[in-house]
């Protein structure tokens, strides 16, 4: 026989997990750097999804973040990534520490 605590916690353990949204998995966004120009320009991903920026360019490149908290690929060689995950939700304008007339715009949902 079943008490009656144990019956109520496994409802409630049953409703918590019906009025939770289905998650949805995060994802991969690539991101090409050629002829000094990240594509596409403006990206929307999710929280928790991933970018990688590709280097298809002979020069050194970063993707760099303009807002605090700051962040950064750090140097991407030529033919080689660099990956940021997206932790809040926002619009958030980036651009290459080395040439920084290279600027895009990551928009996280």
């Amino acid at each position: 026989m079943i008490g009656v605590g144990r019956l109520l916690v496994t409802g409630l353990v049953t409703v918590a997990a019906a009025a939770a949204p289905p998650r949805v998995p995060a994802r991969r966004h690539p991101v090409e750097i050629r002829g000094l120009v990240f594509r596409p320009a403006v990206l929307e991903v999710g929280v928790g999804d991933t970018v990688v920026w590709t280097n298809h360019d002979i020069l050194l490149h970063t993707a760099t973040g303009t807002a605090k908290p700051k962040w950064t690929t750090g140097s991407i060689g030529a033919q080689s990534s660099g990956r940021h995950v997206a932790r809040s939700k926002g619009r958030f304008e980036y651009y290459c520490e080395l040439h920084p007339s290279m600027r895009a715009t990551l928009v996280v949902k």
